[in-house]
């Protein structure tokens, strides 16, 4: 019965009816493909309590960067989201890019 047992899992293994397959979290494409390091874009939320900034990527810091700018103007223009509200969802990958 063992004999039987052992060429029946090896027939399986050889026709591939067994297979590897990967797990991936919810959010596939953001968890196998790190940020090209020059996409900007904005996150999903207005930025209020009820109704914040999803941010899951590289490109979504990149857009916040880019709204505040190089800081050089006044504080109420230099600083968009003084009172915005934020909520990271997800592990972000900068894929080595600053």
């Amino acid at each position: 019965m063992k004999k039987f047992l052992s060429l029946l899992l090896t027939a399986l293994l050889s026709f591939g009816v067994f297979t590897i397959i990967p797990v991936y979290a919810a959010d596939e494409a953001q968890v196998l493909t790190p940020w090209d390091g020059i996409t900007a874009e904005k996150p999903i939320g207005e930025g209020t309590v009820s109704d914040p900034y999803l941010i899951s990527s590289g490109s979504h810091l990149l857009w916040m960067s880019q709204q505040v700018g190089s800081g050089s103007a006044p504080e109420a223009v230099s600083d968009p989201f003084a009172d915005a509200y934020f909520k990271q969802i997800s592990d972000i990958d900068l894929g080595g890019k600053t």
